[in-house]
């Protein structure tokens, strides 16, 4: 059923879709359907789409056009560090042992890989390999940052709402995310 709201959002005609209604289409409701729950799921996929989406939001709090050069890795921690559980802050910041943005963010949007200090996995597999979502455990002789597929969306998620509640409240001041964010008219 979940799959099914999805796509029929999709197929609706969004013409100027704002920044709000672009972050529940997509982010939320996409990434979501993506991740899936069943035998064909694509958990590992739905790492690199949500660290998208972690920079997107980012990009909603700051004062520059969405796609202004140079603004990756301070947005994304930002995002992380005024969004996410505190739990997730410790790994913020260039040099920091398992940098998020290093280890996650570059790693999967460049070569669809995380870095050498993080393990991807889903729910399934958190008593396999030792350790829970933001746990460090030793994996195949080396400690990693575990990051749980289904853990992490539900962070992202609730990260998702709170800027959908801050533009609903009028609480960012760039005029961006109020203007279409997403036009697909001719």
């Amino acid at each position: 059923m979940f799959h099914n709201i999805f796509f029929y959002t999709l197929s609706k005609t969004e013409d100027n879709m704002n920044a709000k209604e672009f972050i529940e289409i997509y982010l939320m409701d996409g990434i979501g359907a993506i991740q899936g729950t069943g035998r064909h799921d694509h958990y590992y996929l739905s790492f690199g789409l949500i660290t998208q989406g972690i920079e997107f939001l980012g990009a909603c709090l700051d004062n520059g056009d969405y796609l202004l050069q140079g603004r990756s890795r301070a947005r994304f921690e930002k995002a992380i560090t005024e969004l996410f559980p505190r739990d997730y802050h410790k790994y913020v910041g260039k040099g920091c042992a398992y940098d998020l943005y290093a280890n996650l963010r570059c790693g999967l949007l460049h070569v669809v890989l995380p870095g050498h200090d993080v393990e991807l996995i889903q729910q399934a597999e958190v008593s396999a390999f030792g350790g829970d979502n933001l746990d460090i455990v030793e994996v195949r002789g080396k400690k990693r940052l575990i990051l749980v597929a289904q853990a992490f969306y539900n962070d992202f998620k609730d990260a998702c709402e709170e800027v959908r509640k801050r533009i609903g409240n009028k609480e960012i001041s760039d005029k961006k995310v109020y203007n279409p964010t997403l036009e697909t008219e001719p």
